[in-house]
């Protein structure tokens, strides 16, 4: 059986007998990915407000509208590895 690696520190993750397949490798991580998870979702935001500022043309902004495209999805890539289950990681 393949290895899991926690998504916060990298360490490797012991097997479990019982239930789901863990992701990360304790409560500190499991903390830390919550607190990422939600720092992710308010950066996304801001970004798709920005963008969406530069799309409406009347404001004047000097944002660059490929470039925050490329950071949401960069962002999105992120939160999706953050709570992606277990079971498709193995």
């Amino acid at each position: 059986m393949e290895k899991v690696s926690c998504k916060v520190c990298r360490r490797e993750i012991p097997d479990q007998e019982l239930g789901r397949p863990a992701i990360y490798c304790g409560d500190a991580c499991r903390r830390a990915a919550e607190m990422e998870i939600r720092r992710v979702n308010e950066r996304l935001a801001g970004l798709e407000a920005r963008l969406s500022e530069c799309r409406l043309g009347g404001v004047q902004t000097l944002d660059d509208a490929p470039a925050l495209e490329v950071e949401i999805g960069r962002q999105t890539a992120r939160l999706l590895h953050l709570i992606e289950p277990a079971e498709t990681m193995r």
